[in-house]
């Protein structure tokens, strides 16, 4: 079963002899939140991996372990117990969680490319030779647009970063120009790359053989939520904005994110399809 954590005690323990008779005894209810992924009433008791080191108020990434469990870990946390996640996030080192999203985007963008692959190559096979001469006639013309492809592959881990980033700036900096605005920005950004692992092959996979089927399929519809649930906790949560405000800072935020990442790719496109004729 999940492991789960009591955040409130009864008042009663703190108390002892005739002390605790004078007190209702009447027991508190105890705020209960999964352990796994944060939330109140995930379902991931139902489940029987036991491994569920995220807590409220802590990044397992910033922990200790192996890398691809905190990976794990913390892209669940971000993306299934996202409200807990970005409603409980605090300033610290931005380093780290640059280094998560590096991997997130790392295993996202490059198990896609990989899955892709092998379907390009099958299409290519069906392209005429005349069609390839044209495109790219030498060897060398061939090697300079495979090279191109695979810039391309982390050209695209970079604009998914870099638009994070900027929707998590745009968030922070909309309702707190400080260094404190600042640093939340960039965490609530690095930190989103986790939404990612979960819309791509290698997270699937992964999740398969760690949560089994069902869970992951609960993974994947969080994953297509979770960019609101994320930015209405951050906004409720650690900036305190009030809901009419909290529209408009999210949409803003949104559209810039939204504005590089549409010229950023056409970019990235033109220099491709442009390599072949200028090698």
């Amino acid at each position: 079963m999940a492991a789960r954590r009591t955040l409130w005690h009864d008042p009663t323990r703190m108390l002892s002899g005739d002390e605790a008779q004078g007190v209702d005894e009447e027991p508190v209810p105890a705020t209960v939140v999964c352990a796994r992924c944060g939330a109140g009433a995930c379902g991931c008791a139902e489940e029987t991996d036991a491994a569920a080191p995220a807590t409220v108020g802590r990044v397992p990434w910033e922990g200790g372990g192996p890398w691809h469990a905190r990976l794990f870990d913390t892209a669940e946390a971000t993306t299934r117990g996202s409200e807990a996640f970005f409603g409980a996030l605090t300033e610290g080192p931005v380093a780290r969680a640059l280094a998560f999203a590096l991997a997130c985007e790392a295993v996202a963008v490059g198990s896609t490319a990989l899955a892709l692959a092998p379907i390009a190559a099958f299409v290519a096979a069906f392209v005429p030779a005349g069609l390839v001469a044209a495109v790219a006639p030498t060897a060398t013309k061939q090697l300079a647009l495979a090279a191109a492809a695979a810039l391309a592959v982390v050209a695209f881990a970079a604009i998914l970063i870099i638009a994070h980033v900027l929707h998590g700036l745009g968030l922070a900096l909309g309702v707190a120009r400080s260094r404190r605005g600042a640093t939340l920005g960039l965490r609530f950004g690095l930190y989103a790359c986790g939404w990612d692992v979960f819309s791509s092959p290698a997270g699937v996979a992964l999740a398969l053989a760690r949560r089994g089927a069902g869970a992951t399929a609960r993974l994947m519809g969080a994953a297509v939520s979770a960019p609101r649930r994320s930015t209405e906790a951050f906004l409720g949560g650690p900036l305190q904005v009030a809901p009419e405000r909290a529209r408009f800072v999210r949409a803003r935020a949104i559209v810039v994110a939204m504005a590089f990442s549409v010229v950023a790719v056409f970019i990235v496109l033109v220099a491709l399809i442009a390599t072949p004729l200028l090698a």
